[in-house]
């Protein structure tokens, strides 16, 4: 159903142009300033034909098909796409991380986890080994929705990265992430649900400020550039080193008069010392997709 998140590869700084140098005259666009993080001038390479802009696309879902049924997935090594056996997942119905989770099942010697959850319908899960262990960051993922069984869906496990890759990622692009904070990573999708490129992506906390310390990076085939600007083909960015607390994702594009467009966003808590997912979705403002087995006749 959705191309798997990706933050095997991590971390990096935000991407901008120009310096503002040691000019207090300068009356160009500051830290903190949308303008300042968002100045792509390359044309998307993707499908927007889907929203024209204004108010944000809504689906159309088949609430009949918003039943529980049994749920087996894996949980899932991102880097080497092993079983985690000794994982946990939990699941909050609501959609939201907050308090004790609805359901908790512990993986199988195959690393499967059975739950019986409602298809149709976003939930948010967190996949997590013992303390004694500590081989894997916990991993949050916000908006997941399973398909109904008859529909044959494509795998949608549980992601769970190992502390290892993640360390070397740091490493690699020599960022120290503050353990008191936490990394948001996903993907932007076009009108056909493939990676769009060109887009550059603006964290916002609950009041809708941009803190100048929060870190963003893309990819270029699935691996962290430091010179890549915005979005590649695979559709990648990460943000680090945000505080815990609820955080919005906007992806904008060039509209081709000097300006820029928001074709996205999305919304989720970030937790202290850990991988927070959330994809973001050509004309939806809450990071929530529904494939077309879960709406009224297929509609888009």
């Amino acid at each position: 159903m959705r191309a798997r998140p990706v933050w095997l590869l991590l971390l990096g700084v935000v991407a901008c142009t120009g310096d503002p140098g040691n000019d207090t005259a300068d009356t160009g666009p500051q830290p903190g300033d949308l303008d300042y993080y968002i100045n792509v001038t390359d044309p998307p390479v993707g499908d927007l034909s889907c929203y024209p802009g204004g108010d944000w696309l809504t689906q159309d879902v088949d609430t009949g098909l918003q039943v529980d049924e049994s749920v087996t997935e894996e949980i899932k090594d991102f880097e080497f796409e092993t079983p985690v056996k000794e994982a946990t997942v939990d699941v909050w119905l609501s959609d939201a991380v907050s308090g004790q989770p609805d359901k908790s099942q512990h993986a199988d010697d195959n690393g499967d986890a059975t739950l019986d959850l409602p298809v149709c319908t976003p939930v948010a899960y967190r996949t997590s080994v013992p303390p004694d262990l500590g081989d894997h960051k916990d991993t949050y993922e916000s908006h997941q929705i399973f398909e109904p069984g008859a529909s044959s869906p494509e795998p949608a496990p549980y992601e769970s990265v190992a502390v290892s890759t993640y360390q070397v990622i740091i490493n690699l692009l020599g960022v120290t992430p503050d353990p008191s904070l936490g990394v948001i990573a996903g993907t932007v999708y076009d009108c056909n649900h493939e990676p769009l490129q060109g887009a550059q992506v603006v964290v916002k906390d609950a009041d809708g400020n941009i803190p100048t310390e929060a870190l963003v990076k893309y990819f270029v085939d699935s691996f962290p550039s430091r010179d890549q600007p915005y979005t590649s083909a695979d559709g990648l960015w990460t943000a680090i080193n945000l505080p815990p607390g609820t955080w919005t994702i906007e992806a904008y594009v060039a509209d081709g008069s000097g300006g820029h467009t928001e074709v996205g966003a999305t919304t989720l808590t970030v937790f202290a010392d850990s991988i927070n997912i959330s994809n973001i979705y050509t004309g939806y403002g809450d990071g929530i997709w529904y494939p077309d087995s879960c709406l009224v006749q297929t509609s888009r």
